[in-house]
């Protein structure tokens, strides 16, 4: 039993030292070049006057072929790496954009754009299936609030989409107030935290279209198209590896960054009703 805790341990060690390290690497051209845009003599893979790249060639049906997959980011294999490498190391995927190396990235709204857009297209092909809800009493004294959740629940079933932005934007004061402290990226700003939610929001959505495609349906009467352990799974797996913390300082975190939604939309209905019903 120990020596498989240790074979266990070594083999998760090495899986995060693959996952830490940026999978992409450039090799610098040698040879003398000449710039078919401004004549400019160089050598490297880029004009340092025009920034046109050295491999132009006359054009040809596979170029034709490249600036067409070009407009969904298919040419340079970006979106298809930066997809699987939301899957596979999400948290310092968006580690490496945040320090700068965005190069090896597919731009994350462009992404998130992308990604919706394939999903809408799968669900007006896939049939249609009712997720299950629960029904809860409630006393009188919380009748009114209920009511509102009750609103608000099918408001969100109706705007899926929207109520997954709002839930995506939600989740921001929590998680710049509760790790602002991690060993890495200490102290992230607004706009940080903007961006890294976009790479969640990708992520989420790329996992409804991989659920989708195995489930072979589409999930209305939640918010979104997956299990909601695996919301908080996905939540605490990008942010276990994008800000450092141990395991457990990691998980009462995500913890409270993944019910913070329900927090603020709480105190935002009872706010509404004490200004309506004073």
């Amino acid at each position: 039993m120990r020596k498989a805790l240790i074979h266990t341990r070594r083999l998760l060690a090495k899986v995060a030292r693959k996952q830490r390290a940026t999978p992409v690497s450039y090799v610098m051209k040698k040879e003398q070049h000449q710039c078919l845009n401004c004549n400019w003599e160089y050598e490297g893979n880029f004009c340092p006057c025009c920034g046109q790249e050295s491999n132009v060639q006359r054009i040809t049906w596979r170029s034709v072929g490249q600036n067409i997959l070009s407009i969904w980011g298919m040419s340079g294999r970006t979106l298809p790496h930066t997809l699987l490498m939301l899957l596979w190391r999400p948290g310092y995927l968006i580690s490496d954009y945040l320090e700068g190396k965005r190069k090896s990235s597919f731009p994350p709204i462009q992404m998130l754009f992308l990604i919706c857009l394939l999903g809408i297209g799968l669900r007006m092909i896939l049939p249609i299936q009712i997720a299950p809800t629960s029904i809860l009493s409630v006393e009188n004294g919380g009748e009114v609030i209920w009511n509102h959740f009750e609103n608000m629940r099918q408001w969100a079933e109706r705007n899926n989409a929207w109520a997954q932005l709002i839930f995506q934007i939600l989740f921001i004061p929590a998680m710049q107030l509760f790790f602002r402290n991690a060993p890495r990226h200490r102290r992230t700003t607004l706009p940080e935290n903007f961006f890294i939610q976009v790479f969640i929001g990708c992520l989420f959505q790329w996992v409804s279209i991989l659920w989708m495609l195995f489930t072979l349906s589409y999930v209305i009467g939640s918010i979104y198209l997956f299990p909601e352990w695996l919301v908080f799974f996905l939540l605490f797996y990008t942010y276990y590896q994008l800000y450092g913390y141990g395991f457990w300082q990691t998980l009462w975190r995500t913890f409270i960054v993944a019910i913070s939604p329900f927090l603020w939309l709480l105190l935002a209905i009872i706010a509404y009703i004490l200004i309506i019903y004073g």
